[in-house]
Order: C-alpha cells, then sequence, then structure tokens
C-alpha cells in the first residue's frame, strides 16, 4: 500500500506540474510602443573652434597647415572667389585635386607647410 500511495502522488505532482501552458508570466505587454525619449544637450558643451583660417600666402605660395584647412583667393582662379585647401599626412588638395607635393593654379602653389 505504501508503494501505491507513493506513486500515486509522484504521479500526481508530475501532471499538475505539466498543466501550466507556455503563457509569459512576466505580466509585459508587448504591443505597447516605447516611449520616445527626448535628447538632453550636454551640460558644458565645449565652443567650437573655428573650421577654416586664411592660409600664408609669400609671393606666388599659399601654405596650408598640416593636417588642417584654410582659405585662400586666386584672381585668376573662379574670379578670385574663395576656396579652400585642405593637408592631410603631406597631400595637400584643393576643389577636387590632391598631390603630394603641391599644386599649382593660375602660377600660384599650394603646398602643405613643412
Amino acid at each position: 500500500m505504501n508503494k501505491f500511495l507513493s506513486v500515486l502522488v509522484l504521479g500526481s505532482a508530475l501532471a499538475l506540474s505539466a498543466c501550466g501552458g507556455d503563457s509569459d508570466s512576466s505580466g509585459s505587454d508587448n504591443n505597447t510602443p516605447a516611449k520616445p525619449t527626448i535628447p538632453t544637450a550636454p551640460a558644458n558643451p565645449k565652443p567650437t573652434a573655428p573650421t577654416s583660417t586664411t592660409c600664408k600666402t609669400s609671393g606666388t605660395n599659399i601654405t596650408v597647415p598640416n593636417n588642417s584647412s584654410c582659405t585662400f583667393s586666386i584672381p585668376v582662379l573662379n574670379d578670385g572667389a574663395i576656396n579652400t585647401a585642405t593637408c592631410n599626412n603631406g597631400a595637400v588638395s584643393t576643389g577636387g585635386i590632391t598631390a603630394g607635393n603641391g599644386i599649382t593654379l593660375g602660377g600660384v602653389t599650394i603646398s602643405c607647410a613643412k
């Protein structure tokens, strides 16, 4: 009788524990849209440095600081419009042209500072 009662109790426990289904008991509703977050500005934003300065000129040479950019104007180029030159790792670029030893436009040489 003891074995029969033990088997009955274990069988009942096993049967009742399997009757839970696969529902999630966390109580959260996955159909609720997330609340949007509002971005905040940093408490102490760093002041931004000017992105470009005027290039140094000497006669027909324009010098661009290394790893930086500057603006220049050549009267015979684009009717004297202001242009920007950039020097990155020894290569100067302006107007879509990039060269390692400098660029000559309208008799003026644009090169990286040494």
